[in-house]
Order: C-alpha cells, then structure tokens, then sequence
C-alpha cells in the first residue's frame, strides 16, 4: 500500500500497522496487495470491541490490472458486550447510556461515536418503526456501541422483533408484576431457557453466524422500566425475577402516576425514586433513572446517589438544548 495511503488511514482512524496480505488471504487480493490493519484509539475495549479494522488495499504501483479492493470489518460482538456490561453491574460499578427517538441512522452514528455503553432505541415515544431498527442497529455498532430497544409495549412479540433486528437486549415499559417480566423474559430467549421462536435473522446474519447467536440468544440484557405506583406494592416480587439485568425508573410517568406529573422535586417522588434504589441494592439488582434533561452535574448526582444503570438524555433533547437560541441575540 502506498504510504500517502497509509498516513491518509493514521490520520483518521489512528495507529496503523502493515501487514503482508499472506497474512489475511490472498482470497482478498494479489500476493503483491498489502493488509493494512487498523487500531482505532477511540475503542473502548471495555465495551467488547478489539478496535481494529482489517484494510486491504492493492499496492497502486503493482504490475497488471488490479481492482482496488477495501474490506473494512468492525469488530462489534455483542455477546461480549453484554457479557462485560453485566459483570460491571455485578462488580457494583455504573453503567450510562443514551436514548434515540430520531429515526436517522446519521444520528444513531453520531449517538454511537459519543462514548456510551449503550444506547436504546426508543420505540415506545417518538416515530421509530421496527423495519427501521436494523439500519440504526448498524450505525450503533460502528462506533462500538450496544445497541438496546426499549418496547413499545410489555409484549414478548415486541421483543422479538426487535433481538432479532439485532438489539442486545429490550428495556420493558411499564412494569407492574413479577408475571409480566417473566413473559418478556420468556420471549426474549431461545429454547431451552425461553420460548422465542428461532430463525435466521439480522442478529445471526440471517443464518451465518446461527450457532455463535445460539448462546447469545439465551440470555440477553433484560431492563425492567419501574413507571407506576402501582408496580411499589410490586417490587419485591419484580427485583426478584431471575434474569432480570436492571431496573430503570421512568421519572416522568411515576410522577404522573402519582398525580405530579414532571414535579421531579417533589418529596413524595424523590422518596419513591430512593425506595427503588435501595430495595434494589438489598436484592443485587442495579437500579437507575432516566435522566432526561442533559445536566453532566444532575448525572454525576444521580451516580452519587447510588444509581448504577443510568440513561442520559435523548438524542433529540441534546439537539434542541444546543439548537435553541438565547434571548440575548433576538
């Protein structure tokens, strides 16, 4: 490969090392091509990614017809993912992700590449569709980013569309019972430890990484949305549901359940929001909130608390806050 080639890939991905592509196949190109493997800084290896991409360009001053070939393969395993995000819970560390409500894969791209461990994608609020669910999966993934679906409704059919577009997991509105968590369980996973109906699909590559999704397909991350009074009387019950990942406490439908709608400082919700925590933490579940307005020192808070699974903001909440133009230059 050309050296003007190779500073053009350091200069935007970061640390590149060459390689012969005997190394890589000589299915890709000629013997005389060169493998360029790059090592993208940015990757949080803690996220379950390598952070590098395999480049293989033919050398430009080779001899004889050569069609430029360029394979680039990001290395998103969301098995790995998962599995890391649950041992961090386990261990009594935090977790912070994000929310997308704009159906737009250059926005997932962006939501992807801006640091967070996860980033749910909204079908319940917002114009979202589960046809639209693998392009914005995808756009996740290149930045090494676990892509969730929060449901539209607490349906196991819900569920299963979206796993199989290839989410890691499902965040479940409205949570009310013990039952209800148990069938989204049930539904998000295969045979033997769960019903899901199994096919090829955009997780397994429809078909070409089916035993290698098998195992993923056991056991994905699985969010329970504490929303309403009525799921308190509830808790014990529900935090004691084996699978059960997280518990994510919507604050603006439990104020409105509680007849305040959005009074997030009010006494009664704060102490509702504090009796989640701790009950969770009795029974080793992390608990959280969505803090939805972009505050780093209401987050930062809120991780101070105790809180342990935490969603930041929205995709289109970070938009209109930093869109909005102040009375001063009216």
């Amino acid at each position: 490969v050309s050296r003007v080639m190779v500073e053009e890939l350091r200069d935007v991905v970061g640390v590149v090392r060459e390689e012969p592509s005997e190394r890589v196949g000589p299915q890709f190109g000629r013997l005389d091509d060169h493998a360029v493997e790059v090592e993208d800084e940015d990757a949080d290896r803690d996220r379950g990614s390598s952070g590098k991409w395999s480049v293989i360009v033919p050398d430009p001053v080779c001899s004889g017809n050569v069609r430029p070939i360029k394979r680039f393969q990001p290395n998103m395993n969301r098995t790995i993912a998962v599995q890391r995000l649950r041992d961090r819970l386990r261990a009594g560390g935090h977790t912070v992700g994000s929310w997308m409500q704009i159906p737009h894969a250059s926005v997932a791209e962006i939501m992807g590449r801006a640091g967070y461990d996860w980033v749910a994608v909204d079908l319940e609020h917002g114009s979202i569709g589960v046809h639209q669910l693998p392009d914005l999966f995808r756009a996740l993934e290149l930045g090494d980013t676990l892509p969730l679906a929060r449901l539209a409704y607490g349906d196991p059919r819900d569920a299963k569309a979206a796993l199989d577009a290839g989410a890691g997991g499902v965040i479940v509105p409205m949570v009310e019972s013990a039952v209800q968590i148990q069938a989204i369980r049930e539904g998000c996973r295969w045979p033997p430890a769960g019903s899901r109906g199994v096919g090829f699909s955009r997780a397994n590559l429809f078909g070409k990484h089916f035993e290698a999704y098998r195992d993923e397909a056991q056991a994905p991350l699985l969010v329970a949305m504490i929303e309403h009074v009525r799921a308190l009387a509830e808790l014990d019950a529900i935090l004691g549901v084996e699978g059960l990942d997280a518990v994510l406490i919507g604050p603006y439908d439990l104020s409105a359940s509680m007849g305040l709608t959005a009074r997030l400082d009010h006494p009664d919700l704060r102490s509702a929001v504090e009796r989640i925590r701790l009950e969770a933490g009795r029974r080793g579940v992390a608990s959280g909130l969505h803090v939805v307005a972009p505050s780093q020192e209401e987050l930062e808070r809120r991780i101070e608390e105790g809180h342990r699974f935490l969603a930041y903001s929205t995709d289109a909440s970070f938009l209109w806050h930093a869109a909005e133009r102040t009375p001063s230059t009216r």
